[in-house]
């Protein structure tokens, strides 16, 4: 008999991704409550060591490609999160967005070999930054 796995580490991923990141806006929230809550789930099924992996891969994103790249100001806006499937092989991109820009992420949960994606955009202009990092977990 095989063993069922009930945890979706993608969506858990995409969850401390989330989580992380809205940390560092003034505030941040999503715009579906039930999504939230799915997402949650899922990273909260996650053993505690894979959960700290996944938030140190986004708290050394954030410190070693946003933070440098995107003035103090960014950091002190409301966003509204959307989480947006369809980014191919079943990856979520999120999308905090303000009346004025939206930063994009994506990650792509692999273990040892997780990957990281962003570009801001300002609104009614083109992408202002897009950077990417492969990271050991």
């Amino acid at each position: 008999m095989e063993k069922m796995n009930f945890t979706d580490n993608q969506t858990a991923f995409e969850y401390a991704i989330y989580m992380i990141v809205g940390s560092y806006f003034k505030k941040s929230g999503c715009a579906s409550s039930l999504q939230e809550r799915s997402m949650r789930l899922q990273y909260c099924e996650q053993k505690q060591e894979s959960q700290y992996r996944m938030e140190d891969v986004c708290i050394s994103y954030v410190e070693q490609e946003l933070l440098p790249k995107l003035p103090e100001s960014f950091w002190n806006r409301e966003m509204q999160v959307h989480f947006v499937r369809g980014c191919g092989g079943g990856i979520s991109e999120i999308r905090f967005s303000s009346d004025t820009c939206i930063l994009r992420i994506r990650g792509v949960y692999k273990g040892k070999h997780t990957e990281l994606f962003h570009a801001v955009l300002v609104k009614n202009r083109k992408c202002k930054n897009t950077s990417s990092l492969k990271q050991a977990a």
